[in-house]
């Protein structure tokens, strides 16, 4: 599934340099309470390089993301909603 724009869009103004879609996904379960290991596939050093390099200073990165991955699901759920809409299911 492709991100809406406006979700693409809120994360890459919360971190330019954070790349895929999958990445967000690392660092979101990294930011767990609890977490202690995030396994990854990283097929290359650049994938290595971003999906380790958010980690230098984890806890002043994490702060400000539970709102943005809060915006960027709102307009992910919209998304799929119009999908569902458009192809004539009812919720």
């Amino acid at each position: 599934m492709n991100l809406p724009e406006e979700a693409a869009v809120l994360l890459y103004q919360a971190d330019a340099t954070a790349g895929p879609a999958s990445s967000w996904s690392i660092r979101l379960i990294a930011g767990l309470d609890g977490a202690l290991t995030v396994l990854s596939g990283m097929r290359n050093p650049e994938r290595l390089g971003n999906n380790t390099g958010y980690t230098a200073n984890q806890e002043a990165y994490y702060a400000a993301l539970p709102q943005t991955y809060r915006k960027a699901s709102d307009c992910i759920r919209c998304g799929l909603r119009e999908k569902i809409a458009r192809r004539g299911f009812r919720p």
